[in-house]
Order: C-alpha cells, then structure tokens, then sequence
C-alpha cells in the first residue's frame, strides 16, 4: 500500500482553510509603516450592518466574517481623509466567502490593490461597461459645441448609443442575477430602465436576493402607482408654522406641487427661490405647495423653514414616525418610515404636480418643465 506523505505546513494551511466556514471570508492585509494604527472595516453581511476594527501589527492584518450565498459589499478604512468628502482613504471591496488580499497605499487607500476577489473582478468588468460607447457619445457632445447646426443629429446619435449602453447593462445584470454586483448595478439603474424591464430583470433574481432586497420590490411598486392620472399617494404629517396636522388629500380643489427637499441638500436649497417665484406667482390662483423634507434634526429643519419664509407652503417631514433624541435627531431613519418611498425617492431635490382630483399629473423632469406646466395649467 503506498502512502501520501503531506508536509506539516501543507496540513496546517489545508486546516486553516476547513476551519472557514462554507460562507466564510478572511481578508489578509498588508501595509508598511504602520504598525499600532487602527484599520476599519465595514459591509452588509445579509441581515445587519457589521462594523470591525482591528490594530496593524508587523505590517499586517486580519479580517473574517460571514457573507450571504450572493455575496456583499464593505469598506475598508485606514488614516483619515486629506480633503473633505474626497474618500482617498477608503477602499470599497464587493467580496463572497474568499479569501482576500489587499496591500494598502498609504498615499490613496482608494487605489490599493486586491486579488482573490471573484466578486471585485466582476465589478471591474461592469464598471468599464460601454466605456466605448460612452466615449464616442461624449465625444458627440463636445461636437455640437463646434457644429451647433447638426444637434439635432448629434442628441439622437448619443441617445442611441446611451441605449445601447444600457441594454449591455441590462444583459450584465441577467447574467450576474445571483451576486451582489449584478443586485448593486441593478439597484443603480432600475429607475432609469422601462417597468416592464426592471419587472423582467426582478423576476430572474436569485430566490436569495428577492428576500435579500429592501429596494427594487419597492421601486416597482411605487412606479407602478406613480403614472401620470394615478390617484396622488398620500402625504401627511405635522406643520410646526401651522402647528396642526396637514394631509395632502386635505388638498383637493387645488393644484399642488410636491417638492422633496432638505436643508442638507445644496441643489435643494438652491431651488427654493424657484419655487418662491412659482407660489407667489400661481397662489391666487389655486396653487398650494407641500414641501415634505428629508432632513434627519428636526430642529435643524424647524429653524430653517421658521426663517426662510416658507409659512405660507404646508411643511412636512418625509417620517411617518417622528420620534426624535434628545439631540433631535429621527430614532427610526429606516426606509420603511419615510413617506418618500411612495414617490420612489431616490434623489432629491424632486418635484411633482398634483390636479384639483388628487390625481399625478406628468411628473416635471427639471424647473424649465415646472414651468411649462403651471403656465400651462393657469394660462400665464
């Protein structure tokens, strides 16, 4: 009988390994000069949030937990950030049950490099989807400044080639309907895909991530009652300039325009003189604004609409419930709170238009068709 003899480090590696579990992952780290320093890790392991912090030692570190059959996202942390917002010190990580290798650069810990990762290679492939195609639509872009003539040629070229960018993304996503990466892309663009698609590409999800998702279901749902002559979802809350309870269906008999915004929003923030101009001008004439915000303080947001003259529009928070700390901070931020998710609110700030019946009326893409509208709608 012949015998396999397996040296002793073959036998410890070959138990390192058993000792993972089936959905285990272990991210090995490398970096210099920074031995005694924190490093931090964070990622969604299916069913809460987990946040680790391990110290460098010898140039080294070590990260384990569990992930989801479909694997997840995370981010690894290491220093502090040179500018503000600018995440150079951050590395996002799509990883499964792998093990993972990452050497930190020190210099922009967004560019270190990883290998191990199946899940991280996928994502590099979806990420530089089109990028061909992108380019030449750009390209055409930069051409109408040059032949202002041709851009009416020039915008349908590019919105052909920016639908041909989005079939590709749409074949990726059916492709990867069993993996985080596929779910996250899909995530990003299933608002900017026809219903019937993201309805056809929900379908073909992983058993996994149908329980797993808390967004697309809902994104559907909401399209699905958000169409132009569909009865206005309710919006209710209370005004703390009117100090009572106010609903939008209270509303009927009047044109309304439902503006989703917040104090932390800039780009909101920038669109309240418009929508100044657009009350004092249309009030008279059976204009009424609702102006529902997403602010997480809600002294922040009293302060705020208490001294930029917003009285005269009905104010409400996006919270059903508004249970707050002692610092006034909303205790329950989760999606299932916010009246937004109705209006299939992913960004903001976002308008809409509701007729004297409570029903939606087309929803304005940007201020110009704001415009459009209410002079359409009063004659002036």
């Amino acid at each position: 009988m012949k015998h396999l003899l397996v040296p002793a480090a073959a036998l410890l590696a070959l138990a390192a390994c058993n000792s993972r579990p089936a959905n285990g992952f272990v991210i090995n780290g490398t970096i210099d000069g920074a031995d005694g320093e924190p490093v931090y890790f964070s990622y969604d392991n299916g069913t809460e949030f987990i946040s680790d912090t391990v110290t460098i030692a010898d140039g080294k570190f070590t990260f384990t937990g569990e992930v989801p059959p479909f694997g997840t996202h995370g981010y690894i942390k290491y220093g502090e950030e040179k500018e503000p917002h600018t995440g150079d010190n951050t590395k996002g990580l799509y990883f499964g049950a792998d093990e993972i290798n990452i050497d930190i650069n020190k210099g922009n810990v967004m560019e270190s490099a990883v290998t191990g990762s199946s899940l991280q290679a996928k994502s590099d492939e979806g990420r530089h989807l089109g990028d061909s195609l992108n380019d030449m639509r750009f390209a055409l872009y930069d051409s109408i400044k040059v032949y202002p003539e041709k851009k009416e040629e020039y915008e349908a070229r590019a919105t052909e080639l920016f639908n041909q960018w989005k079939e590709m993304q749409c074949d990726f996503i059916a492709a990867n309907s069993d993996n985080y990466v596929g779910y996250d892309m899909f995530k990003i663009i299933s608002d900017n895909i026809p219903l019937e698609v993201t309805k056809k590409l929900y379908d073909g999800l992983s058993p996994e991530l149908k329980a797993y998702d808390k967004v697309i279901a809902q994104s559907i749902d909401a399209r699905g009652k958000i169409a132009p002559g569909m009865p206005a979802p309710e919006l209710k809350g209370y005004d703390p300039l009117r100090e009572q309870e106010v609903k939008l269906s209270d509303l009927k008999g009047k044109y309304v325009l439902i503006d989703f915004w917040a104090t932390w929003c800039k780009g909101c923030v920038m669109e309240l003189p418009h929508i100044k101009e657009l009350y004092d001008k249309y009030h008279d004439k059976g204009l009424e604004v609702v102006a529902l915000s997403k602010d997480y303080n809600i002294n922040t947001w009293k302060e705020y609409i208490s001294t930029h003259d917003m009285a005269p529009y009905y104010n409400i928070l996006t919270y059903s419930d508004t249970t707050v700390d002692d610092k006034g901070n909303i205790v329950n931020d989760e999606m299932e709170n916010r009246q937004c998710r109705f209006y299939n609110i992913k960004f903001i700030p976002r308008t809409f238009i509701v007729d004297p019946e409570g029903n939606l009326m087309t929803q304005p893409k940007d201020e110009e068709e704001t415009d459009a509208m209410l002079k359409e709608i009063f004659g002036f």
